[in-house]
């Protein structure tokens, strides 16, 4: 479970982040990056390891 709790943790940290205004184009397309290899890692993890369930 802490790995899915971290993965979400994060994932909620760059939603946050992303609501920002200030930020570059580049800024904005690293969060969408990391927000898609998150999602990839959770659907990985629940197809793999149905105990890691979100």
């Amino acid at each position: 479970m802490p790995v899915v709790a971290n993965l979400l943790l994060r994932r909620q940290q760059l939603i946050e982040r992303r609501l920002k205004t200030d930020l570059t184009a580049n800024e904005r397309m690293d969060i969408e990056c990391e927000l898609n290899q998150i999602s990839t890692a959770l659907d990985f993890l629940e197809e793999f390891d149905p105990s890691q369930r979100r």
